[in-house]
């Protein structure tokens, strides 16, 4: 618009009067305070869209056929009807914002789970990776065991193998007869000399003592 007619900011007072804050057109039924982009019609029960507080559009709506016969009539519509049809788009649209709010939460519930899902799968791998690891580790470990025995009882083996070699090599029968010749005459021969010794010994003893009473019996 230029600088002759400039946007209004409210409606004019043949409509609402914002002193009283009530509206001044008995026809009208209900209109816009914030933006003043509707206004609706008691009698016709219809809302015409308007442009910037403009009167416009009602004055063209108050001049057809039909307004004027439902003014004649008294209006199609109670003035109750306008107020409850208020209060259902009061309540749609906070019933919109309530829906809006409550789909923002799903989303947020969906993303935890989502995000908690995905944490759970990426530790569940890491697990996997892990006891992957640990069965091998003990599939090797299993093994140098196994390596382990074999060569323990390879030595084994080899150790009774040695020792039944070296008493296949001895001989008994000439060991038992060396060793009871030796004990036969070796035995006999050095055992007898300490015996004629004693004997000596104490029969010289014997007659010594012996002629030393009869000398101490003879004093």
């Amino acid at each position: 618009m230029s600088m002759n007619h400039p946007i209004p900011m409210g409606w004019p007072v043949e409509v609402y009067d914002y002193e009283k804050k009530t509206i001044t057109d008995e026809a009208v039924g209900g209109i816009d305070l914030r933006k003043g982009s509707w206004i609706h019609c008691k009698w016709c029960n219809s809302t015409l869209k308007t442009t910037s507080f403009s009167l416009v559009a009602w004055q063209s709506h108050q001049r057809r056929r039909t307004h004027l016969v439902h003014e004649q009539r008294g209006g199609s519509q109670p003035v109750i009807d306008h107020e409850l049809l208020m209060v259902v788009r009061r309540d749609l649209h906070k019933n919109k914002q309530r829906q809006s709010r409550y789909e923002r939460d799903v989303r947020h519930v969906i993303n935890a789970m989502t995000n908690l899902v995905s944490d759970q799968q990426s530790d569940l791998r890491s697990l996997q990776h892990k006891v992957q690891n640990m069965v091998r580790q003990m599939g090797t470990l299993k093994k140098e065991v196994e390596i382990l025995r074999r060569n323990e009882r390879q030595q084994k083996s080899k150790a009774i193998q040695k020792e039944v070699g070296i008493t296949s090599q001895w001989n008994p029968v000439g060991h038992l007869k060396a060793k009871s010749g030796l004990s036969n005459g070796g035995r006999y021969n050095i055992s007898q000399k300490p015996r004629n010794n004693n004997k000596i010994r104490k029969r010289n003893s014997m007659s010594d003592m012996d002629l030393f009473e009869k000398r101490f019996q003879l004093k």
